[in-house]
């Protein structure tokens, strides 16, 4: 696998969403306990969709109100790298969210979207799940304002 946008559109096409998932959680995304806890019930998918950023809330960073706070040089560091992969054409994969109300929680990819954050990027590509069915996904999708596509 190579763990990029292209494929994982290729997988979701395919209906196989959450085994591309699976499989980026376990491998380069290095977030097994993500994995496992979503395997736990069964989960609704959308995407991935290109939204515009702000539509997307990080749970992680050196901010002292996140869930997850790391340090500042820690942060910094990741995200400098993988903004430098970016500006070169990096094929990033997909952030992965859960749908909470009308927000969207980035539960892996924080620092992905630290970096597009720190460079400008407007537009996130995002898997987004919820747990109670797909119609609260098409509903949330269709009141984000402006430019949004569906593979």
């Amino acid at each position: 696998m190579d763990y990029t946008m292209a494929e994982a559109a290729e997988y979701a096409a395919a209906g196989r969403t959450a085994q591309w998932i699976d499989a980026f959680l376990r491998g380069p995304a290095e977030n097994e306990a993500f994995a496992d806890g979503l395997k736990l019930q069964h989960r609704y998918w959308l995407g991935p969709v290109k939204v515009k950023r702000h539509y997307l809330e990080r749970c992680c960073g050196p901010e002292a109100h996140m869930e997850y706070v790391m340090p500042a040089d820690s942060w910094r560091q990741r995200t400098a790298m993988l903004g430098s992969w970016i500006r070169e054409g990096w094929d990033m994969p997909p952030v992965i969210g859960q749908l909470q109300e009308q927000q969207v929680s980035v539960r892996d990819g924080n620092h992905r979207l630290g970096a597009l954050e720190q460079l400008g990027v407007e537009d996130v590509w995002v898997f987004v799940w919820n747990d109670h069915g797909v119609e609260p996904l098409q509903q949330w999708l269709a009141a984000v304002e402006g430019n949004h596509y569906e593979i």
